[in-house]
């Protein structure tokens, strides 16, 4: 029997969400313990996109392989074994075919930055702290560039993509300032290693006046990942949702949860875009 899970977390006190060895606190150890007492077997997951070190989720899904549980209340059973900064929002059968990973057909990132450091600590492990004041509007114009499908070679992390294509296709980025924060959602196909937080890097100084924003179309032109000079902190990276096409009521009741909770609407253009 395949199950699917909606799973949220602050990823600050996790060395990334892939299993490691050692003992190493991972979101994925956390999750896997906990399944594997209420399933009563070792349950290894499936999930739609791994974080690294420091990121967050708000919409992570994960897919797996049990039987019938004897508790009554697995969702409940479970969340009362998970660390306090990890939750599953819920948990459902689904088709055999199903896979988190390769069934999504894209994933939704945000990255938060706060502005001015917003007087408070407490968004320290939650978002990135700029001081000085970004221009938003070149940060948009700069990023019109990246929409579309390009190689984004220059974008990923130097051999970390395993030699595999770094060819994606970009549905849209959305970048959105309030009084305290300036939110930048980039919704794609599927990213490759570091992807979103070097997009995010090359925006911010752009924002700053520090480059020029045709920087961005120079860097998918020549694959040059010199012309990314750095990758923006963890702490601001939040995988924000993942769609899938064969399970839309999971994706529209995760978009509901998510836009709930979040003081931010989502992009203006909708799923039918893709």
């Amino acid at each position: 029997m395949r199950w699917v899970a909606l799973v949220s977390y602050n990823g600050s006190q996790f060395h990334g969400f892939g299993v490691q060895p050692g003992g190493v606190e991972t979101v994925g150890g956390a999750l896997m313990s906990a399944l594997s007492v209420v399933f009563q077997r070792q349950i290894d997951i499936v999930v739609a996109g791994r974080t690294d070190k420091g990121v967050h989720a708000v919409g992570q899904v994960i897919s797996f392989d049990a039987p019938d549980p004897r508790s009554k209340a697995p969702l409940r059973s479970i969340n009362r074994l998970l660390p306090s900064s990890v939750k599953v929002h819920a948990l459902e059968t689904t088709v055999c075919s199903f896979s988190a990973r390769f069934s999504a057909r894209y994933r939704l990132y945000l990255y938060r930055i706060v502005k001015n450091n917003s007087g408070t600590p407490f968004l320290r492990d939650l978002s990135w702290a700029i001081q000085e004041p970004l221009d938003v509007k070149k940060m948009i114009n700069a990023s019109f560039a990246l929409v579309g499908s390009h190689d984004f070679r220059a974008f990923c992390k130097s051999g970390g993509n395993d030699g595999r294509p770094t060819r994606r296709r970009l549905y849209g980025v959305e970048i959105v300032e309030s009084d305290h924060f300036v939110d930048i959602l980039i919704w794609s196909n599927s990213f490759c290693h570091q992807m979103v937080r070097s997009i995010v890097s090359v925006l911010v100084e752009v924002g700053l006046g520090r480059r020029q924003g045709v920087v961005l179309r120079q860097a998918l032109v020549s694959g040059d990942r010199s012309l990314v000079h750095s990758v923006a902190p963890p702490e601001g990276l939040y995988l924000f949702g993942v769609g899938y096409q064969s399970f839309d009521p999971l994706s529209r009741r995760l978009w509901l949860e998510r836009t709930n909770s979040w003081d931010f609407s989502g992009p203006t253009w909708g799923i039918e875009r893709i």
